[in-house]
């Protein structure tokens, strides 16, 4: 029986007991759960630091790496969690910040070498910039036994650009089961669109552009477009029908939102790593239009599907009119949605792709 240890750059303490308690999605959990509930592994993991000198490592660390890559570095965590480590057949590192420590210390060997390193890879690749800085990463990966990316353009980039041939795609996976329009939405439609994201490729400058101008240019045009978002939005001077909500509300008050807007928005700058993934699946899942780019998304195998509503990423006129296009789909109340496609999307379906990963290795 295999020992397999989950090691997270954030505490999944909380994601995980809401799950159980059916107050928010397994999304997070990157199949945490299932493995729990899979008799042929032992399944743990490691979520933070316990004592202050290791914590002050964790941010001494994050400060230096961060000013060269972006990310951080939990050395602290990987360190109070040695013994533990070491005991384990399988590791797997939900981010780039935890694995690049567990990498550095099997160079070193004071990781056992018999010992499987799995890790995800989330926005690494827009910033290997300069020959030291990815001599150091091609060093680091070389020692990973498989490298999880959640996009095809992002798997070839790692081979493109590093040479690595060690880099895995799978689908990423969202709780199809808590973003579930056919148990979530009734009839009750209101006249607002959603647009949702925290990370620096959300393209709010554009959306924000794009919608003052539909606004002026439709007569009594009485849409709302509500952005759930961390980032500081600058508004246009003027009442445009936008209202910035703070995104410390409920995960289920986000399905509530979703389950009663006309459509979603993900505004995505251009980018080499994907981005707005499970917003973008979370409101399909939830039998809503959505207008992105599923190019910039890492979500090519979503272009053809008729609830997206492409438009060219950073483009004013073109966002206008996908936005214009989804208006009047919901105006005549069409939305598409086939369950059946969104299991290949599903937090179970990326479970048993990463346990053919972790058996094949």
């Amino acid at each position: 029986m295999k020992k397999i240890l989950y090691i997270n750059h954030r505490n999944k303490t909380k994601v995980l007991n809401n799950f159980l308690d059916a107050l928010g999605p397994d999304t997070l959990l990157y199949g945490y759960n299932f493995f729990l509930s899979d008799n042929n592994f032992i399944t743990d993991s490691i979520n933070h630091c316990n004592k202050k000198r290791y914590l002050f490592l964790d941010f001494l660390c994050t400060r230096v790496f961060y000013r060269f890559y972006r990310l951080s570095f939990k050395l602290g965590l990987i360190f109070e969690n040695l013994k533990k480590i070491n005991t384990f057949d399988i590791i797997f590192c939900s981010a780039d910040g935890t694995l690049f420590p567990i990498l550095l210390l099997k160079r070193i060997g004071l990781i056992k070498r018999n010992i499987k390193i799995f890790g995800a890879s989330i926005g690494l690749i827009n910033n290997i910039n300069g020959p030291c800085r990815k001599a150091l990463i091609i060093w680091l990966l070389k020692r990973a036994d498989s490298v999880i990316v959640y996009s095809l353009s992002e798997e070839k980039l790692f081979f493109d650009k590093l040479k690595l041939n060690n880099v895995k795609f799978i689908n990423p996976g969202i709780d199809i089961n808590f973003f579930n329009g056919e148990k979530y939405c009734d009839n009750t439609i209101e006249r607002y669109v959603i647009s949702i994201g925290n990370d620096s490729e959300r393209d709010y400058r554009n959306l924000i552009t794009a919608w003052s101008e539909i606004y002026k240019e439709e007569n009594d045009f009485n849409i709302k477009l509500k952005i759930i978002t961390s980032q500081n939005i600058v508004l246009p001077i003027g009442d445009f029908g936008i209202e910035v909500i703070n995104n410390k509300i409920t995960i289920k008050e986000i399905r509530n939102y979703y389950s009663k807007m006309l459509f979603g928005i993900v505004p995505l700058r251009k980018t080499l790593r994907s981005s707005g993934q499970i917003a973008v699946l979370s409101m399909l899942s939830m039998k809503k239009n959505v207008v992105t780019d599923t190019n910039n998304a890492g979500l090519k195998d979503l272009s053809q599907y008729e609830g997206v509503i492409n438009y060219d990423c950073e483009n004013v006129d073109s966002l206008k009119k996908s936005i214009k296009k989804a208006i009047k789909l919901s105006e005549e109340k069409i939305f598409f949605y086939n369950r059946e496609f969104f299991i290949n999307y599903s937090t179970k379906n990326l479970y048993k792709n990463l346990k053919v990963i972790f058996l094949k290795a």
